[in-house]
């Protein structure tokens, strides 16, 4: 949807780049060579459903930027978890929070042992599993 914007930024700005479309583990690979993955999302969106690159940011080990409302229920996971912050998605709330990311300690986000475990594909397959067990007993 805003291929063509970025690609306009990145041949006016070195600072940005246009990498396309990416494979998953491509995908992690570069979100874990960064502190910030930033996750915007509209509320309405949030109301129906969520995002699964969220996990992905926090098991790459990046603190999670989610540019959403307080009360969504990223804000409220991104919270929870502790592994980033929440950024009111508008343009000033916005510039403040690049702002003032210096002074912020980065140690202080991060997906935590445990959760990093409720996220791995092993955990989701066993949750299945017991999901499917329980059908086929009933």
């Amino acid at each position: 949807m805003y291929a063509q914007d970025i690609r306009i930024l990145a041949e006016q700005y070195e600072e940005v780049e246009y990498l396309g479309v990416i494979s998953a583990s491509d995908a992690a690979a570069l979100v874990a060579e960064h502190w910030w993955a930033l996750l915007p999302i509209d509320d309405e969106v949030t109301r129906y459903a969520f995002p699964s690159k969220s996990s992905g940011y926090a098991l790459a080990g990046a603190a999670v930027a989610a540019i959403c409302g307080d009360e969504t229920s990223v804000a409220r996971w991104v919270k929870r978890e502790g592994v980033g912050l929440v950024c009111p998605p508008h343009k000033s709330a916005l510039v403040r929070f690049f702002s003032e990311l210096e002074d912020i300690c980065i140690e202080k986000f991060g997906a935590s042992d445990q959760l990093k475990k409720r996220l791995a594909i092993s955990s989701f397959s066993a949750s299945l599993r017991e999901v499917a067990d329980k059908l086929s007993s009933a």
